[in-house]
Protein backbone atom coordinates (compact mmCIF):
# COMPACT_ATOMS: atom_id res chain seq x y z
CA UNK A 1 0.00 0.00 0.00
CA UNK A 2 1.35 3.18 -0.72
CA UNK A 3 2.01 5.77 2.24
CA UNK A 4 1.57 9.61 2.34
CA UNK A 5 3.65 10.94 5.14
CA UNK A 6 3.41 14.30 6.11
CA UNK A 7 5.86 15.92 9.25
CA UNK A 8 4.91 19.22 11.13
CA UNK A 9 7.88 21.12 13.23
CA UNK A 10 6.14 23.98 14.47
CA UNK A 11 7.55 25.75 16.81
CA UNK A 12 7.31 28.40 19.65
CA UNK A 13 10.69 29.78 19.29
CA UNK A 14 12.48 29.14 16.50
CA UNK A 15 13.42 25.62 15.63
CA UNK A 16 14.06 23.86 19.16
CA UNK A 17 13.32 25.68 22.92
CA UNK A 18 15.80 24.88 25.84
CA UNK A 19 13.44 22.95 28.42
CA UNK A 20 14.90 23.51 31.41
CA UNK A 21 14.74 20.99 34.65
CA UNK A 22 10.85 20.07 34.95
CA UNK A 23 9.87 22.82 32.92
CA UNK A 24 6.94 22.37 30.83
CA UNK A 25 6.65 24.13 27.40
CA UNK A 26 3.70 24.06 25.19
CA UNK A 27 4.05 23.90 21.33
CA UNK A 28 1.33 23.33 18.88
CA UNK A 29 -1.71 22.61 17.96
CA UNK A 30 -2.79 21.09 14.75
CA UNK A 31 -6.54 20.65 13.11
CA UNK A 32 -7.94 18.24 10.81
CA UNK A 33 -10.96 20.23 9.28
CA UNK A 34 -13.30 19.24 6.86
CA UNK A 35 -16.27 21.71 6.05
CA UNK A 36 -19.69 20.42 7.13
CA UNK A 37 -21.64 20.55 10.26
CA UNK A 38 -23.44 18.16 12.94
CA UNK A 39 -25.46 18.62 15.93
CA UNK A 40 -24.36 15.77 17.88
CA UNK A 41 -22.31 15.92 21.02
CA UNK A 42 -19.02 14.33 21.11
CA UNK A 43 -18.50 11.72 22.94
CA UNK A 44 -15.84 8.94 24.31
CA UNK A 45 -16.13 5.37 24.81
CA UNK A 46 -14.45 2.37 25.12
CA UNK A 47 -14.31 0.36 21.77
CA UNK A 48 -11.90 -2.07 19.61
CA UNK A 49 -10.25 -1.21 16.00
CA UNK A 50 -8.27 -3.39 13.83
CA UNK A 51 -7.73 -6.51 16.78
CA UNK A 52 -6.71 -3.44 18.86
CA UNK A 53 -8.58 -2.46 22.25
CA UNK A 54 -8.84 1.09 21.64
CA UNK A 55 -10.14 4.42 23.27
CA UNK A 56 -12.47 6.58 20.57
CA UNK A 57 -13.23 10.00 20.28
CA UNK A 58 -16.35 10.90 18.28
CA UNK A 59 -19.50 12.52 17.06
CA UNK A 60 -21.88 11.89 14.05
CA UNK A 61 -19.50 12.66 11.53
CA UNK A 62 -15.80 11.69 12.83
CA UNK A 63 -13.91 9.05 14.75
CA UNK A 64 -10.92 8.64 16.25
CA UNK A 65 -9.20 5.65 17.41
CA UNK A 66 -6.24 6.17 19.94
CA UNK A 67 -4.47 3.28 21.19
CA UNK A 68 -2.01 3.90 23.87
CA UNK A 69 -0.65 0.91 24.29
CA UNK A 70 1.73 1.31 20.98
CA UNK A 71 3.34 4.43 21.39
CA UNK A 72 0.13 6.68 22.13
CA UNK A 73 -0.94 6.71 18.58
CA UNK A 74 -3.62 8.06 17.41
CA UNK A 75 -3.93 5.14 15.04
CA UNK A 76 -6.93 5.96 12.90
CA UNK A 77 -9.12 8.88 11.93
CA UNK A 78 -12.26 8.49 10.46
CA UNK A 79 -15.11 11.06 8.69
CA UNK A 80 -17.82 9.45 7.29
CA UNK A 81 -16.69 6.66 7.35
CA UNK A 82 -13.49 6.77 5.37
CA UNK A 83 -10.36 5.58 6.89
CA UNK A 84 -7.37 8.31 5.91
CA UNK A 85 -4.64 7.21 8.47
CA UNK A 86 -2.61 4.61 6.95
CA UNK A 87 -2.50 1.48 8.76
CA UNK A 88 -0.01 -1.70 8.32
CA UNK A 89 -2.30 -4.48 8.57
CA UNK A 90 0.43 -6.88 9.23
CA UNK A 91 0.75 -5.26 12.66
CA UNK A 92 -2.94 -4.81 12.97
CA UNK A 93 -3.72 -5.64 17.06
CA UNK A 94 -0.44 -6.30 17.36
CA UNK A 95 1.13 -4.86 20.48
CA UNK A 96 5.33 -3.74 21.33
CA UNK A 97 7.50 -6.19 23.01
CA UNK A 98 8.69 -5.00 26.82
CA UNK A 99 11.86 -4.11 24.91
CA UNK A 100 9.98 -1.44 22.88
CA UNK A 101 11.30 -2.35 19.21
CA UNK A 102 10.82 -5.29 17.21
CA UNK A 103 13.44 -7.80 15.91
CA UNK A 104 16.51 -6.84 15.83
CA UNK A 105 15.90 -3.45 17.17
CA UNK A 106 13.60 -2.68 13.91
CA UNK A 107 11.02 -0.31 13.89
CA UNK A 108 7.36 -1.32 14.17
CA UNK A 109 5.32 1.09 11.99
CA UNK A 110 1.88 0.85 12.96
CA UNK A 111 0.88 4.12 11.29
CA UNK A 112 -1.63 6.31 12.43
CA UNK A 113 -0.27 9.36 14.54
CA UNK A 114 2.57 10.07 16.86
CA UNK A 115 4.81 12.50 18.83
CA UNK A 116 8.59 12.30 17.85
CA UNK A 117 11.57 14.38 19.07
CA UNK A 118 13.14 16.80 16.77
CA UNK A 119 16.30 16.96 15.58
CA UNK A 120 16.13 13.58 13.72
CA UNK A 121 19.90 12.19 12.89
CA UNK A 122 22.60 9.88 14.59
CA UNK A 123 25.24 12.20 14.66
CA UNK A 124 25.42 12.96 18.14
CA UNK A 125 23.45 12.80 21.25
CA UNK A 126 21.58 15.96 20.22
CA UNK A 127 19.96 14.41 17.78
CA UNK A 128 17.08 11.84 18.02
CA UNK A 129 18.10 8.49 16.25
CA UNK A 130 14.72 7.11 15.85
CA UNK A 131 12.78 5.60 14.89
CA UNK A 132 12.74 2.38 16.68
CA UNK A 133 12.33 4.02 20.40
CA UNK A 134 12.16 2.15 22.64
CA UNK A 135 9.92 4.55 24.90
CA UNK A 136 8.94 7.46 22.85
CA UNK A 137 7.50 5.54 20.31
CA UNK A 138 7.80 2.18 21.25
CA UNK A 139 6.47 1.78 24.49
CA UNK A 140 2.63 2.27 26.61
CA UNK A 141 1.24 5.20 26.98
CA UNK A 142 -1.01 6.52 29.62
CA UNK A 143 -3.89 7.76 28.79
CA UNK A 144 -6.60 9.65 31.09
CA UNK A 145 -10.33 11.14 29.66
CA UNK A 146 -10.31 14.88 30.77
CA UNK A 147 -13.08 17.27 32.13
CA UNK A 148 -15.34 18.04 29.14
CA UNK A 149 -15.58 21.80 28.62
CA UNK A 150 -17.55 23.87 25.75
CA UNK A 151 -19.04 20.83 24.17
CA UNK A 152 -15.80 19.45 23.87
CA UNK A 153 -13.94 15.93 25.41
CA UNK A 154 -10.39 15.34 25.63
CA UNK A 155 -7.94 12.95 26.78
CA UNK A 156 -4.35 13.18 28.10
CA UNK A 157 -1.71 10.53 26.51
CA UNK A 158 1.53 10.68 28.33
CA UNK A 159 4.92 8.46 27.71
CA UNK A 160 7.39 7.01 30.03
CA UNK A 161 10.13 9.42 30.63
CA UNK A 162 12.82 8.79 28.61
CA UNK A 163 16.54 8.79 29.77
CA UNK A 164 18.55 8.96 26.22
CA UNK A 165 16.44 12.15 25.08
CA UNK A 166 15.87 13.39 28.87
CA UNK A 167 12.33 13.76 28.08
CA UNK A 168 8.58 13.09 28.51
CA UNK A 169 5.40 13.77 26.04
CA UNK A 170 2.03 14.63 27.08
CA UNK A 171 -0.46 15.92 24.32
CA UNK A 172 -4.25 16.50 24.77
CA UNK A 173 -6.53 15.50 22.39
CA UNK A 174 -10.08 17.17 21.81
CA UNK A 175 -12.62 16.75 19.72
CA UNK A 176 -16.01 19.19 19.79
CA UNK A 177 -19.40 18.78 18.80
CA UNK A 178 -21.01 19.58 15.68
CA UNK A 179 -17.56 20.30 14.14
CA UNK A 180 -14.79 17.52 12.71
CA UNK A 181 -12.00 19.77 14.06
CA UNK A 182 -9.50 17.96 16.12
CA UNK A 183 -7.38 19.79 18.21
CA UNK A 184 -3.88 18.30 19.48
CA UNK A 185 -1.63 20.25 22.23
CA UNK A 186 1.38 19.10 22.70
CA UNK A 187 4.05 19.34 25.80
CA UNK A 188 7.08 17.91 26.76
CA UNK A 189 8.98 17.73 30.04
CA UNK A 190 12.37 17.58 31.05
CA UNK A 191 13.03 14.92 33.44
CA UNK A 192 16.81 15.55 33.41
CA UNK A 193 18.83 17.18 35.67
CA UNK A 194 20.04 19.42 33.13
CA UNK A 195 18.97 21.42 30.54
CA UNK A 196 17.39 20.13 27.14
CA UNK A 197 17.10 21.12 23.79
CA UNK A 198 14.26 19.44 21.24
CA UNK A 199 11.66 20.27 19.13
CA UNK A 200 8.03 18.13 19.37
CA UNK A 201 7.99 16.38 15.82
CA UNK A 202 4.33 16.00 15.06
CA UNK A 203 4.15 12.55 12.44
CA UNK A 204 1.25 11.45 10.59
CA UNK A 205 1.24 9.17 8.10
CA UNK A 206 -2.15 8.94 5.52
CA UNK A 207 -3.00 6.23 3.11
CA UNK A 208 -1.74 7.37 -0.24
CA UNK A 209 -3.47 4.72 -1.96
CA UNK A 210 -6.68 4.98 -4.34
CA UNK A 211 -9.68 3.30 -2.69
CA UNK A 212 -9.08 -0.16 -5.00
CA UNK A 213 -5.33 -0.32 -3.97
CA UNK A 214 -4.41 -0.24 -7.56
CA UNK A 215 -2.02 3.20 -7.64
CA UNK A 216 -1.92 6.69 -6.43
CA UNK A 217 -4.58 8.72 -5.08
CA UNK A 218 -3.41 11.95 -6.73
CA UNK A 219 -6.38 13.99 -5.05
CA UNK A 220 -4.31 13.46 -1.61
CA UNK A 221 -3.50 17.11 -0.46
CA UNK A 222 -2.24 18.25 3.51
CA UNK A 223 -2.11 21.70 4.25
CA UNK A 224 0.63 22.84 6.73
CA UNK A 225 1.13 25.95 8.14
CA UNK A 226 4.09 27.93 7.16
CA UNK A 227 5.35 29.63 10.48
CA UNK A 228 6.16 33.69 9.17
CA UNK A 229 9.15 33.72 11.82
CA UNK A 230 11.17 30.70 10.39
CA UNK A 231 14.77 30.49 10.12
CA UNK A 232 14.66 28.71 6.76
CA UNK A 233 14.40 31.31 4.28
CA UNK A 234 11.57 29.73 2.28
CA UNK A 235 9.02 28.88 5.71
CA UNK A 236 10.35 25.12 5.42
CA UNK A 237 13.16 22.12 4.78
CA UNK A 238 13.48 19.48 2.37
CA UNK A 239 15.33 17.47 4.81
CA UNK A 240 15.87 15.00 2.18
CA UNK A 241 15.82 14.44 -1.88
CA UNK A 242 15.50 16.99 -3.89
CA UNK A 243 14.56 19.88 -3.22
CA UNK A 244 12.57 20.89 -6.10
CA UNK A 245 10.57 18.22 -5.50
CA UNK A 246 7.06 19.05 -7.02
CA UNK A 247 5.29 17.70 -3.96
CA UNK A 248 5.82 21.00 -2.18
CA UNK A 249 4.39 24.21 -3.14
CA UNK A 250 4.67 26.77 -0.34
CA UNK A 251 2.24 29.37 -0.94
CA UNK A 252 3.65 32.83 0.66
CA UNK A 253 0.03 34.56 0.33
CA UNK A 254 -2.17 31.97 2.23
CA UNK A 255 1.12 31.18 4.65
CA UNK A 256 -0.19 27.68 3.88
CA UNK A 257 2.01 24.46 2.37
CA UNK A 258 0.29 22.39 0.22
CA UNK A 259 1.32 18.84 0.22
CA UNK A 260 0.47 16.66 -2.61
CA UNK A 261 1.69 12.94 -3.14
CA UNK A 262 3.58 12.17 -5.80
CA UNK A 263 5.52 9.13 -5.36
CA UNK A 264 8.87 10.63 -5.63
CA UNK A 265 11.45 8.68 -3.50
CA UNK A 266 12.95 10.96 -0.70
CA UNK A 267 16.44 9.85 -1.16
CA UNK A 268 18.27 6.72 -2.73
Amino acid sequence: MDIFCFKIVRLKINYMNNISRHGMTYLFTMALIFTSCSNQKPFIEKASYMGWPSTSLGNDLVRLQIVPEIGGRVIQYSFDGKDFFFVDSQLAGKFSPPEGVGPGNSWLNYGGDKLWPAPQGRANEEQWAGPPDPILDGSPYTIENLPATNDDVAIRLTSGEDKRSGIQFSRIISLSGGSTHVSFQATMKNIDNKPRRWGIWSHTQLDGGTADGKGINTDLYAYCPINPRSHFPKGYNVMQGDEKNPSFQADTTSGLMPVSYTHLRAHE
